[in-house]
């Protein structure tokens, strides 16, 4: 699938009984759009210098941690010290990190610091639920990246204000199932001639890593609500899977300085957002007043607003009680860094059940760029199949 780019310092082991392990990892980096260094020459150790050199030029770096000398009297091992080295510069550089390491090798608290990592076995490298879990984070490292850039929502856009913004998540039963929907609606004031296409994406998130025969495309939808001349729009798909879907919105005639224009874009598919506790595997937990929420998802504002609203709506059906969650805001680089307390109190919350729905609606004027307005919330457990005649569970 096509999607931006980034590149990676790939940090890793360089002795031959590795070298299957790191094909595998740097194979899956490769197939999100990751270009890979340090192994493209072949495996051959850098000095610290040159890898310091080269971290500092990476987007992001992915760490392949394998099990090297055992500690006397137990059954963990360290890992090579050239990776540990690397782990340090690229936290001191702070750049988006990835750590993938062996299950027996220690971490001592040193990795819950420096950035996400996984535990791998050799042995079970190949089954489906360590891939999901692998391909998820690899990808939430990438997204770390791109966010670095200001490239998260794919727009690199100075032409035009948005005046006011408004997102609704909503999860909505269909069937046995639930299935998301994420619209937005945005008015935007051209400061400049505007003589390229509107980017529109979104990524199905939780669909990574399940068979694409089993999923069905993202739907999406587009509209012009009201506009200060009379526009007609195309649409130009670059990807549109189950996966995610990447558009180029070209309006006819093209926008001028002063021109303005009112849209409406929805997004639904099934994985947008997360449903269920089990597809949080490889998400950080969002700690709020020392309670840890295990799933999230919102707007990062790349372009200037002045007002944003958004309002996430759960059914029901759900279970989800008033407490499980939360509106936050937080400074987002390589993932939820911080809480920032402040544009919370300044922003205005409603929480409320009506008809059933629990819905939280938050308003606020001016946000900042690069932070994550959203909502956490504690998913309940997947339950369990049962057989639609005689209610007995499914094996």
């Amino acid at each position: 699938m096509k999607s931006a780019s980034v590149k990676a310092f790939f940090s890793c082991s360089f002795k031959d009984t590795d070298k299957d392990v790191n094909d595998f990892f740097r194979a899956i980096c490769e197939g999100l759009d990751i270009s890979c260094y340090n192994v493209d020459g072949g495996y051959s150790e850098l000095p610290p210098d040159k890898a310091l050199s080269m971290i500092g030029e990476a987007d992001a770096v992915i760490a392949i941690a394998p099990a090297r000398s055992k500690f006397d009297g137990t059954n963990q091992f360290c890992m090579p010290e050239a990776v540990s080295n690397e782990i340090s510069f690229a936290y001191s550089l702070k750049k988006p990190l990835l750590v993938i390491k062996e299950e027996s090798v220690r971490a001592d608290g040193f990795l819950n610091s420096y950035g996400t990592h996984l535990a791998f076995d050799r042995a079970k490298l190949w089954t489906t639920d360590f891939l999901r879990k692998t391909v998820l984070s690899i990808h939430n490292v990438k997204l770390g990246a791109l966010s670095d850039h200001e490239l998260l929502l794919s727009q690199e856009v100075t032409e035009f204000i948005a005046q006011k913004v408004s997102h609704l998540y909503e999860l909505e039963r269909e069937g046995t199932g639930f299935y998301w929907q994420h619209s937005m609606q945005r008015t935007i004031d051209f400061t400049k001639n505007f003589n390229k296409p509107l980017k529109i994406s979104r990524w199905n998130d939780f669909a990574l890593g399940k068979p694409a025969d089993d999923l069905k495309p993202i739907e999406l939808t587009f509209e012009i609500i009201k506009s200060s001349r009379n526009f007609d729009f195309s649409i130009e798909y670059e990807e549109h899977t189950a996966y995610g879907v990447t558009a180029n919105v070209l309006f006819t005639p093209l926008p001028v300085a002063g021109d303005s224009i009112e849209y409406f874009v929805s997004y639904r598919g099934q994985h947008l957002c997360v449903t269920y506790l089990d597809d949080t595997d490889s998400i950080p937990e969002v700690d709020l007043g020392g309670r840890h929420y295990a799933a999230f998802d919102g707007v990062v504002p790349v372009n200037r607003a002045k007002d944003i609203e958004i309002q996430f709506r759960f059914p029901r059906e759900y279970r989800l009680a008033e407490g499980d969650a939360q509106f936050f805001v937080a400074s987002f680089a390589q993932g939820i860094d911080y809480v920032v307390q402040s544009e919370v109190e300044r922003a205005h919350v409603q929480k409320e059940v009506v008809g059933g729905k629990l819905s939280i609606t938050a308003r606020i004027s001016s946000p900042l760029l690069r932070h994550v307005y959203g909502v956490a919330w504690i998913p309940p457990s997947r339950p369990k199949a049962t057989d639609a005649t005689d209610g007995t569970t499914q094996i």
